[in-house]
């Protein structure tokens, strides 16, 4: 397990640098940055005039994330909204957008602490989780780094796949000890406070 409290913050310059190989960070959809700032209701009806099929929502404690299909790309579209307007409407790894059998799914999403660790220097930010869960299954989580969205799909065996866009699937392990998850791949590690609770405290004293 790595202990949050060796962790050394860093800016977030550093963030895109050490996971931009091999992820990317979200990318903006061109068609669309006209309805930033556009209230909730009426960039939904915009939206759906363009083209785009919502697919759901999702609510943290201060944005909602709602997911659409760009219908001319098939692409999945990630549009966050604050105090009523829309934040940011970006794409998203397509599982983001996976309907399947969604009604059998409860989602919980929180603040908390997440980072990577890089040729040994660990680097730590705050975050936003969204834990999807099949009855006391944990099936699909959404891990959102300041400038890059992770979509962590588990398996057996201590088995993840990695997702982002504008990049190809990887393949990693994972463990979970102490209310904190860590993902190995082959080069870097990245981990994330997993238990509510304990997510919530080093929120609090978070201190970058």
């Amino acid at each position: 397990m790595i202990k949050i409290h060796r962790l050394l913050p860093v800016t977030l310059g550093i963030l895109a640098i050490t996971i931009a190989t091999p992820v990317n960070a979200q990318t903006p959809v061109p068609n669309l940055q006209d309805l930033v700032d556009a209230r909730g209701s009426s960039g939904e009806t915009e939206l759906e005039n363009r083209g785009y099929e919502f697919i759901r929502t999702e609510k943290s404690e201060d944005s909602a994330y709602s997911y659409w299909i760009e219908s001319e790309t098939g692409k999945c579209v990630t549009v966050r909204t604050q105090n009523g307007r829309y934040q940011s409407l970006v794409y998203a790894p397509s599982p983001n957008c996976d309907t399947t059998n969604t009604s059998e799914f409860n989602t919980e999403t929180f603040k908390t602490v997440c980072g990577v660790i890089v040729d040994g220097q660990n680097y730590r930010y705050l975050c936003e989780v969204s834990e999807q869960y099949n009855a006391n299954n944990r099936v699909k989580t959404i891990l959102r780094y300041p400038d890059i969205e992770l979509q962590l799909t588990w398996k057996s065996g201590n088995q993840v796949t990695i997702d982002t866009t504008g990049a190809s699937s990887i393949d990693a392990t994972y463990s979970t000890s102490e209310g904190e998850t860590d993902i190995i791949t082959s080069d870097k590690t990245y981990f994330y406070i997993s238990n509510k609770d304990m997510a919530a405290w080093e929120v609090q004293h978070f201190k970058p």
